[in-house]
C-alpha cells in the first residue's frame, strides 16, 4: 500500500531543508546596484529651440540702427588733397550713436558701438590700406554676424528689417540694388536717399543729358518700389533745380515719386474717401495726417532749391521783410506734406487743398514776390 502524498511531501521538504545553506546577513538593507552615470551634456545657445532664439534676437535688434553709404569726392589736384575726415564711405552706426557726431581720427580708435569701412570708389583697397579705421569688431554692432555662419544666417534678416539705410546719392542706391540679393532687399523697411536734379542746361543741345538723368531717376524709383515690397518709410532729400520752380503736384519732376503708390495697394481707394473740405486748415490737416498714418507706406520729401539760399542772402544783405522768407518756408513745408499725401493714396486735388488754403488765407500778399504758382491756380476753386 503506497504512503499518502502528504507524508511524502513532508519528507521531501525535510530533505531539501537539510541540503540548503543559510548564510548570515551582514546588513539589514539589500545591496544597492551601482550603475556608472553618464556625464551631463551642456546645453549651448544653438541647442535652444528656434522660437527662443528668435525672441533673443528680437531683444538684440529691438533698437534701430543706421547704415550710411557715402561717396568720397574725386580728388582733382595733388596740391589740395582730400582731408581724411571725408573718407567715410560705408558706416555702420549703432542705435545709441549719432551718425552726425562721427569724426574720423586715424590716431584715435573708433567707438565700440561704431564700425567704419572706408573705401573710396576711385581707389583700390591696397592703395588706402593705411586709411582704415581702428575698429573694435568684437564689441561693434556687427559682432554677432562674425560669430559663426549659423548666427549670420539666423540674424541677418533682423539686421535688414531694423536698419535704416542712408544713401548720399542716387548712384549709391542703384549700386546697392544691383549687389544685394533680392531676398535681403525684400526685408528692408526704412531707407533715406539724397538726390540732386540735373537742372536746366544752358544750350538746347545739352537737353539730352538732362533727359537721360531724369530717366535714370525715374527707373531707380520704380526699381526700388518693385524690389522692396516691405518698405514702410522713405525719406527723400532732394535738391531741385528746375526753371520755373512751381509748387504743383502735377509737375513733371515729381513724376518718379508716384511709382511708390504701388506700396499702398492695401489702402482704401481715394475715390471712396474724398476729403470733406471744411475750409479749416487745422481740421483738414488733421484729417489728412490721420489718413497718412493708416497707410502702410509713408514717404517724406525734404527738398531744397536755389531760392532757399537766395532768400537768406537777400534777407541779410538787403534787409527785406522777414515775413517773405517765413511765407516761403511755410509754403514749402505744406507742399512737402502734399507730396506725401499723394503717395499715401489721396487724389492730387485733395492733397494740394491744404496748401492752397494756407496760401489764400495767410500768404496771399506775397503771391507776386514768390511766384510759386500760377495766380489762377490759387484763386480758382477746384
Amino acid at each position: 500500500m503506497p504512503p499518502p502524498k502528504i507524508a511524502s511531501n513532508q519528507a521531501e521538504a525535510r530533505k531539501t531543508k537539510t541540503e540548503c545553506v543559510i548564510l548570515p546577513r551582514r546588513n539589514n538593507k539589500p545591496p544597492l546596484l551601482t550603475v556608472p552615470s553618464k556625464p551631463r551634456k551642456q546645453v549651448g545657445f544653438s541647442d535652444l529651440p528656434g522660437e527662443v532664439r528668435n525672441q533673443i534676437y528680437g531683444y538684440y535688434f529691438q533698437k534701430r540702427s543706421r547704415v550710411e553709404l557715402h561717396t568720397v569726392p574725386k580728388r582733382t589736384t595733388r596740391k589740395n588733397p582730400l582731408p581724411r575726415k571725408s573718407n567715410q564711405t560705408f558706416i555702420f552706426v549703432s542705435p545709441t550713436a549719432d551718425s552726425r557726431k562721427v569724426v574720423y581720427s586715424p590716431k584715435k580708435p573708433s567707438a565700440q558701438s561704431t564700425v567704419h569701412i572706408t573705401r573710396p570708389l576711385f581707389k583700390s583697397c591696397h592703395k588706402i590700406r593705411s586709411q582704415y579705421h581702428d575698429t573694435k569688431w568684437s564689441s561693434s554692432i556687427g559682432a554677432l554676424f562674425l560669430v559663426s555662419r549659423q548666427l549670420y544666417e539666423e540674424t541677418i534678416h533682423f539686421h535688414y528689417v531694423n536698419t535704416t539705410f542712408v544713401f548720399d546719392t542716387s548712384k549709391r542706391l542703384r549700386s546697392f540694388l544691383t549687389h544685394v540679393s533680392t531676398e535681403r532687399l525684400s526685408a528692408i523697411r526704412n531707407i533715406e536717399v539724397k538726390h540732386i536734379s540735373y537742372g536746366e542746361p544752358q544750350h538746347p543741345r545739352d537737353c539730352v543729358y538732362k533727359n537721360k538723368h531724369d530717366e535714370k531717376w525715374e527707373v531707380l524709383c520704380a526699381d526700388t518700389a518693385r524690389l522692396m515690397p516691405s518698405l514702410r518709410s522713405l525719406v527723400v532729400s532732394w535738391h531741385v533745380v528746375e526753371c520755373p520752380m512751381r509748387f504743383e503736384v502735377t509737375e513733371e519732376w515729381l513724376k518718379p515719386l508716384w511709382a511708390f503708390n504701388v506700396l499702398n495697394k492695401s489702402t482704401t481707394p481715394s475715390e471712396l474717401r474724398h476729403l470733406k473740405r471744411s475750409h479749416d486748415i487745422v481740421q483738414d490737416t488733421k484729417i489728412l495726417q490721420s489718413a497718412v498714418r493708416e497707410s502702410p507706406f509713408k514717404m517724406r520729401v525734404r527738398f531744397s532749391t536755389f531760392a532757399d539760399a537766395a532768400h537768406r542772402y537777400q534777407l541779410k544783405k538787403y534787409q527785406i521783410d522777414p515775413r517773405l522768407t517765413a511765407a516761403y518756408d511755410a509754403l514749402k513745408g505744406r507742399f512737402e506734406q502734399a507730396i506725401g499725401y499723394v503717395v499715401a493714396g489721396w487724389t492730387m486735388k485733395d492733397a494740394i487743398w491744404v496748401y492752397k488754403e494756407v496760401y489764400r488765407q495767410r500768404h496771399i500778399m506775397w503771391v507776386a514776390n514768390l511766384n510759386l504758382n500760377e495766380p489762377l491756380a490759387i484763386f480758382i476753386e477746384d
